[in-house]
């Protein structure tokens, strides 16, 4: 079968309900972001996304939805061994944003303890285009070594959820509960498997998740892999955590050709994603009814 068809009749099995096919919108003007692998969007600049590459200089990007270039900062105080996501969330001093870069990726697992790196929000005007010291959070799995991908912040509580880079459609998804501060390393909370839709055999591309998101009322999370992506509602009045146990529904987001990244807009009603290569494209799903 082929790949459009197969993913087709996986999308008819598990509609995605809410959202429109994702399409592209524009291509990231800045030549240096070449393996986008994260995203997410700013708190303190309204209306603009955060990227970063996966390897070399510690970095952050800033763009527009149009792709244009609003400028790069050095992470003051980081190393680039392998960042693959990012998000923004809240942090010790109240109101403030915060960017939450995860050195998670852990190919092969020679790493048992990895980092997260937490970082005030910089303004897009500021003349020097560095960020305050970062400092890093240092953690370990409590049972063996994971690579991962997808690092989510719930954006009200500022707690950490990782999920994993597993195969077989089954996602173990772990927590590290805020505050968080530098120190000691800390051990991650495991709190569920994500069971996500295994209907097309296409194992190294579908069902490893690569990216995640939760949404700015924190009702939605979503999660991606190469190809795909998937969606699950928090019911009203119930734990945060009890959507880890809910069923994932598949978006139509194969537009990307290696789509390490996906997020929210600050309005939940977009979903924004890029894909590896330069120039990186930019795509994005939208919402065509709450």
């Amino acid at each position: 079968m082929r790949l459009a068809a197969a993913l087709g009749s996986a999308l008819l099995l598990f509609p995605a309900g809410a959202w429109q096919p994702a399409r592209k919108v524009a291509e990231l003007a800045n030549p240096a972001i070449t393996e986008s692998s994260g995203i997410a969007p700013s708190v303190r600049n309204r209306g603009l996304y955060w990227t970063h590459n996966d390897s070399g200089r510690p970095l952050l990007f800033l763009f527009g939805p149009d792709g244009r270039d609003a400028g790069t900062w050095t992470v003051a105080g980081a190393r680039n061994v392998d960042w693959e996501d990012i998000a923004v969330g809240p942090g010790p001093e109240r109101g403030r944003g915060y960017i939450y870069i995860g050195d998670i990726g852990n190919n092969n697992r020679p790493r048992s303890e990895l980092i997260i790196y937490r970082v005030p929000e910089p303004l897009a005007s500021a003349a020097v285009r560095a960020t305050e010291r970062a400092i890093a959070v240092r953690f370990r799995y409590p049972d063996s070594p994971h690579d991962a991908e997808a690092l989510l912040v719930h954006p009200k509580t500022g707690d950490i959820y990782i999920a994993t880079k597993e195969r077989g459609g089954e996602v173990p998804v772990y927590k590290l509960a805020a505050p968080h501060s530098p120190g000691n390393v800390r051990t991650l909370t495991p709190v569920g498997t994500v069971r996500l839709p295994n209907d097309v055999d296409i194992s190294f591309l579908v069902g490893r998740i690569t990216g995640g998101a939760i949404s700015r009322d924190a009702r939605r999370v979503v999660l991606c892999d190469y190809l795909r992506a998937y969606e699950a509602l928090v019911p009203e009045g119930a734990a945060f955590d009890s959507v880890w146990k809910r069923r994932f529904h598949a978006i139509d987001v194969d537009v990307r050709k290696q789509g390490e990244s996906i997020t929210y807009s600050l309005d939940g009603r977009s979903l924004l994603l890029t894909s590896e290569g330069s120039p990186c494209p930019l795509f994005e799903a939208k919402r065509d009814r709450p």
